[in-house]
């Protein structure tokens, strides 16, 4: 039996109601929801995480916590393996890990999701960090914010006061105080899905409280004791307890109705640790095959097929514990229009000699209006990108830059920075990026920096097709910065290596 003492989250909106079961639960849980969003670890004397899996228990002189801001990561979750022994490692790496709001200043929940995961967990490799989810505990409820994928491009949840969470409830922090065999709730919560980048918007997206709200999706949760995950193509079963929480069903679906319900399985051992998405029978779509379990089930009265499926309770140990790969989260990006939505580029300078032709970085704010880039846009505008080039000839002192004042700026910290982007023509080219401190002159007084190798596409696709699919993550974390007495900005500069032209989909530098 595991036991998480931890402190009682509090101040619910609304109280959802409860059905509770007879018998009394076999195991004592947590009480705190971020012990049911972060995964957990085993710990040494020292407090260390060390290379276990807690699902077997902690060895003897170490104890079990969920991991913490500036732990490594002692292993890696990725889902069930595939058939015949192909990808013995699963397709897709999920890592529940907390992280800073750099805006609210208040501790989240990040879920690392790696979609083109194919090799043993090396170094980071270009591509890493296409998807995400966020989730945060708020006013008595664990909530999805946001979420980014290699299809469904990057979105908001609004809650009804337009805070870009609230919307998409999990579960309320009062029913950890209720798990039993049947303990059970819902509610409806207005929500509002807001495909900003698709939009051309400026990350959360636009919002209006009295509009474009869905007032009639309902959301249920429950508990269930002895969940079994995996199992799947020779993967290990485990059996944890989850809350099961269940998002989509319209109460009144319109004439031609087309939804899907999403099913999430959090555990206070892995935090999300299964998900689902199923379609109403009725539209005959092929069973998916990535996860064991079920693959048709009745939801309040509606027959459903599972449509698909992850399953990340296989762990893979680092020994030693790894640090967490750089990953792009907007709450944590500390750069002002990241994704180029400001008409007059205000935060970002280029360099060059404005009185000499030639010598200043080409820029052009542009947006994609490909249909692959335009497929779930709200707007019909498109993708937000910046394509820059060389003058009449590369050189070092070329660059794009943005200047984050330092003042505030914790000392010591090391910084995760980068960018995304796609060549856009039939050559490769290279970037140098750099972090650097700089004085009231501008002068630099301390730099580091990385040269990416931007390629004429990803996935199979090229700018043309969609500059969102086409675009490579690349992103490096810069050793500890010193802050220099003198020193008044960190500078994120780009600077072009080869005569190409660079699509620049959007830019990062975040404090680890």
């Amino acid at each position: 039996m595991r036991c998480v003492i931890a402190t009682l989250i509090t101040g619910c909106l609304m109280l959802p109601s409860v059905t509770a079961g007879l018998a009394e639960a076999a195991r004592i849980h947590s009480t705190d929801p971020m012990d049911w969003l972060i995964q957990h670890v085993c710990a040494n004397a020292a407090d260390q995480p060390i290379a276990v899996d807690p699902y077997g228990g902690c060895p003897a002189g170490s104890h079990e916590r969920r991991l913490r801001l500036a732990d490594p990561l002692p292993y890696f979750r990725h889902d069930q393996p595939g058939p015949n022994g192909d990808h013995p490692n699963g397709y897709q790496r999920h890592d529940s890990r907390p992280i800073v709001d750099v805006h609210t200043h208040t501790v989240v929940v990040a879920n690392d999701m790696d979609f083109d995961y194919t090799a043993p967990y090396g170094p980071m490799h270009p591509g890493d960090g296409d998807g995400d989810d966020l989730y945060r505990v708020v006013d008595g409820y664990a909530t999805a914010g946001g979420t980014r994928d290699g299809g469904g491009f990057s979105q908001t949840f609004f809650g009804p006061d337009c805070r870009p969470y609230g919307g998409w409830i999990l579960f309320p922090a009062s029913f950890l105080r209720s798990l039993r065999p049947g303990a059970s709730g819902r509610g409806i919560f207005p929500i509002r899905g807001r495909y900003w980048e698709q939009n051309g918007e400026a990350w959360p997206g636009r919002c209006e409280p009295d509009r474009g709200f869905s007032r009639n999706t309902l959301t249920t949760w429950k508990f269930v004791p002895d969940y079994p995950f995996g199992g799947h193509n020779g993967a290990p079963i485990k059996t944890i307890d989850a809350i099961v929480s269940t998002h989509g069903l319209p109460l009144h679906p319109g004439p031609s109705p087309h939804y899907h319900l999403e099913r999430f399985y959090f555990t206070d051992l892995y935090g999300l640790t299964r998900w689902e998405a199923w379609v109403p029978s009725a539209e005959h779509v092929k069973p998916a095959d990535t996860c064991g379990g079920a693959i048709e089930m009745t939801y309040e009265g509606t027959s459903f097929t599972l449509a698909g499926c992850r399953d990340w309770s296989v762990v893979t140990l680092n020994n030693p514990p790894k640090p967490h790969f750089p990953w792009p989260y907007p709450v944590a990006n500390l750069l002002h229009d990241w994704h180029f939505s400001d008409p007059q580029m205000t935060p970002w300078q280029r360099t060059g000699d404005k009185s000499e032709p030639g010598t200043e970085i080409e820029w052009h704010r542009e947006v994609s209006r490909a249909p692959a880039d335009l497929r779930l846009s709200q707007t019909h505008v498109g993708v937000r990108y910046l394509e820059i080039a060389c003058g009449r000839a590369c050189a070092s002192h070329q660059a794009i830059y943005q200047d984050v004042p330092i003042a505030g700026l914790k000392p010591g910290a090391a910084y995760d920075y980068g960018f995304g982007g796609v060549v856009d023509g039939n050559r490769d080219g290279i970037i140098e990026v750099t972090l650097s401190e700089r004085d009231q002159a501008g002068k630099e007084l301390w730099h580091s920096s990385f040269d990416a190798t931007v390629k004429t596409g990803y996935r199979g696709k090229k700018a043309v097709d969609s500059v969102y699919d086409a675009s490579l993550m690349f992103l490096e974390t810069s050793p500890p910065v010193a802050v220099e007495p003198s020193a008044v900005s960190l500078r994120l500069s780009l600077s072009p290596r080869d005569p190409v032209r660079y699509d620049i989909l959007d830019t990062w530098l975040m404090p680890r």
